[in-house]
């Protein structure tokens, strides 16, 4: 989808501009560049004479700007494919234009009532891709927002029923199966104190 980049710095002596809301941008997909200050276009895909390179989230320019001003509008459109992951790398996720880094965290429960799988992060929500876990013996059980917070996945009356021996899975999902608040921590409830192992892949948001 082509977008319309406004975050961004312009250095107009070094002929770069930085794209603020990524941690690294394409070139293909660097449609075209206009200094409406100046009424010039400084990037065009389709013209060599106004082309650049790129280096993580900034692009240096062809074009000499060296005559502009850091303080000029600039328009600029970029076409932006809301990825959820590039090629072979799975070491991002994108939320949007955010970059995210997905951690990993082992499941290893065995307390009747709350158990915390991920600590509360300040402004943060925890967002569930991916869960897979096993219980030891037949167990009753729900996530909530917080310890005895908010049910966000099953039910604290309508529970999630697991039979010995066997498991929740949850397989890879971009938007995730469900999120805490923001500032609170990931809690699984047992309806006993047998052991929910195993583990889950978040994003922070």
């Amino acid at each position: 989808m082509k977008i319309l980049i406004t975050n961004y710095s312009f250095n107009a002596s070094a002929k770069t501009i930085t794209f603020n809301d990524y941690a690294s941008i394409d070139l293909e997909r660097i449609l075209l560049i206009t200094n409406v200050t100046d009424n010039i276009i400084i990037y065009n895909f389709a013209d060599p004479t106004k082309g650049g390179t790129v280096s993580g989230n900034v692009l240096t320019l062809t074009y000499n700007t060296t005559s502009m001003s850091n303080t000029d509008d600039l328009q600029i459109f970029y076409e932006d494919i809301g990825k959820v992951s590039s090629g072979g790398d799975t070491s991002t996720i994108y939320n949007g234009i955010t970059a995210l880094t997905p951690k990993f965290v082992a499941i290893s429960a065995s307390t009747s009532g709350d158990n915390t799988l991920v600590s509360a992060v300040s402004g943060k929500k925890i967002r569930v891709l991916a869960l897979s876990a096993v219980v030891s013996a037949a167990t009753n059980i729900y996530f909530t927002s917080g310890a005895g917070g908010t049910v966000i996945f099953g039910g604290s009356t309508n529970k999630i029923n697991i039979a010995a021996n066997s498991g929740l899975v949850l397989g890879f999902n971009p938007v995730g199966w469900f999120e805490t608040a923001s500032g609170q921590a990931l809690v699984v409830n047992l309806s006993a104190g047998n052991s929910f192992s195993g583990g889950l892949v978040y994003i922070e948001v």
